[in-house]
């Protein structure tokens, strides 16, 4: 498979889109990057699918070691891409679509960040063997140096020494990416003993490799399996979510942590009976996804299908009413165009109709946030495949991006690209839909 990555990298070449790689090929001669396009990580074939989005066509391909996970940086400049073959970071530059460089963590991570002086990469390593006796658990550190000869630009990325916290398995930053959260889920906490597990720590971005310790403890007993955090435009707090008992513990809620004091201060829980395990923030309502496995599914929603969205209030710290949306656990959510919130998960229990492909349930819903209400909420049917794709049976949602300047949203779902109308709600039906040869993982939008 990747003797074929290579080959066709080679015949492609990394500076220009040609009609290979593809089931779909451009009818356009050459042309150089394109400015409106989306990177499609593909896992089996060992390389990154180039799709142009104003034309919804997969058009060229470049090499990846089986690439997975990827974010981009906060200039939109770069993209790092995250292997799970073996776990190396890979560090594109999106203006070439090359690599510039790569280095590998000590361990599998599903968190990376990247901080928005493009100096650092922190990604989370849950297995990593730390100091004796301490629970394995690490952030990794690579630092990344920048350089330019004209405008060729260069970069060297080097491991340096890991930070060693037990079961570290999150990572969040705050939107200037000084102030890091490192969320454990299922390490012990030393601050409420026998009760749930949970630990989180702050790192200060300033002080990584250098002579002070750049992380400290949020000591608090409110823990109870923080998973995901998110932080606010000031850069003032953070909010934490608890996953409570969806993920074996008692009880999901929202905790602020307050930046503005050393060491930082977390607040008493605000309880969330729907559970949480992803947000979204948009002004100062955050919108929190979970099934809560406790909570009744309504009888228009099969129960297998049921999960729920709850806006939360940020101002005033309170939790509005929940609306039911797919089940499953949820991991993915970004707004896209017509004010349509976009809701992903996986592991859900699809409800297929075999006679009609527009009913049914799957793990995606789409959520109106002016209309806000259970009215407002679009739980979609399971993936419609078409040949030659191949239903695999399950309907995970992997990776979603908005795409600027159209009612598009592309989902990757069950390894495949599904194109989203933001108008009617719905898959679009294309005469030549983008086919993902492969497994496709994860999506991100780029625009010039």
């Amino acid at each position: 498979m990747k003797q074929k990555a290579v080959f066709l990298w080679l015949l492609c070449g990394l500076a220009t889109f040609f009609a290979c790689g593809s089931s779909n090929p451009s009818t356009t001669p050459p042309t150089a990057v394109l400015p409106h396009r989306a990177l499609i990580s593909n896992l089996t074939n060992s390389r990154i699918d180039i799709a142009d989005t104003t034309r919804d066509l997969i058009v060229a391909t470049i090499s990846a070691e089986l690439p997975g996970l990827m974010r981009l940086s906060s200039d939109k400049k770069y993209t790092l891409v995250v292997s799970p073959n073996d776990d190396s970071v890979e560090f594109l530059q999106n203006s070439t679509q090359s690599g510039l460089g790569t280095a590998t963590l000590g361990g599998a991570s599903e968190s990376v960040v990247l901080t928005v002086d493009n100096g650092l990469i922190l990604g989370a390593v849950p297995t990593e063997s730390g100091p004796v006796g301490q629970a394995p658990g690490a952030v990794d550190v690579i630092a990344v140096v920048l350089s330019s000869v004209g405008t060729t630009i260069s970069a060297a990325l080097t491991r340096q020494p890991s930070i060693f916290l037990p079961g570290a398995r999150f990572l969040a930053a705050s939107p200037d990416t000084n102030r890091i959260l490192a969320m454990s889920d299922l390490i012990a906490n030393p601050a409420n003993p026998g009760g749930p597990t949970g630990r989180v720590w702050l790192i200060k971005s300033s002080l990584v490799n250098t002579n002070t310790q750049p992380y400290e403890e949020i000591v608090s007993a409110v823990w109870d399996h923080p998973l995901f955090a998110i932080g606010d435009a000031s850069n003032t707090a953070m909010y934490v979510l608890n996953c409570g008992k969806e993920c074996g513990g008692t009880q999901a809620s929202l905790v602020k942590v307050d930046l503005t004091v050393d060491p930082p201060v977390a607040s008493a829980p605000l309880p969330l009976a729907s559970g949480g395990t992803t947000a979204f923030l948009k002004g100062s309502t955050l919108y929190v996804a979970g099934s809560d496995p406790s909570v009744a599914c309504p009888t228009t929603i099969p129960t297998p299908a049921c999960g729920a969205l709850t806006p939360v209030d940020l101002a005033a710290f309170t939790a509005g009413s929940p609306v039911e949306i797919a089940g499953g656990y949820h991991d993915h959510m970004i707004l896209g165009s017509n004010n349509q919130l976009f809701v992903g998960s996986r592991q859900c229990s699809v409800v297929r109709d075999t006679t009609d492909p527009l009913k049914g349930f799957g793990c995606l819903t789409l959520f109106d946030i002016v209309d806000g209400t259970q009215s407002g909420v679009n739980v979609v049917p399971p993936t419609p495949f078409t040949p030659p794709a191949v239903d695999p049976g399950e309907d995970d949602v992997t990776g979603m991006t908005p795409i600027a300047n159209r009612n598009e949203v592309y989902v990757i779902e069950a390894g495949e690209l599904i194109i989203y109308d933001t108008v009617t709600k719905r898959a679009k039906i294309l005469a030549n839909p983008p086919n993902v040869v492969g497994q496709g993982v994860d999506v991100i939008s780029l625009d010039f």
